[in-house]
């Protein structure tokens, strides 16, 4: 699992990547969420997507799920997002069964959270 000074010069670098102007936008270009705050509100999972924790995901991480799922849902913020993570490199790397397992567990509707850093988002 990732130290928490990992955690937190990751978060420093991504807000310094989202205060540089990345934003994802929706509709009519109305800034809908940067991408340091997509990963910010997703923090209280990544222990459980890199294979740690009880193999369950916990009610804080649900919860982040579902706070990122209801950021913005049209299909352009989706992909902005999946493209956010895929990006990002996480060390360890995300597993593709533990998003599965959000899914499945509690957020149905999670947008696209890849394991594989060559993944397509532009679905």
């Amino acid at each position: 699992m990732a130290s928490s000074a990992t955690w937190g010069l990751l978060f420093m670098a991504l807000v310094w990547h989202g205060s540089t102007g990345t934003v994802i936008k929706q509709g009519n270009d109305v800034p809908c969420v940067a991408c340091s705050q997509a990963m910010s509100t997703m923090v209280p999972c990544f222990e459980f997507l890199e294979g740690g924790g009880s193999g369950e995901p916990s009610p804080r991480c649900c919860l982040a799920g579902m706070q990122l799922s209801a950021m913005c849902s049209s299909a352009e913020t989706r992909k902005a997002v999946c493209y956010c993570f895929r990006d990002a490199k996480f060390q360890p790397p995300i597993l593709a069964q533990r998003v599965e397992q959000l899914r499945q567990a509690c957020v149905k509707d999670l947008p696209p959270i890849p394991a594989d850093p060559s993944q397509d988002c532009s679905y």
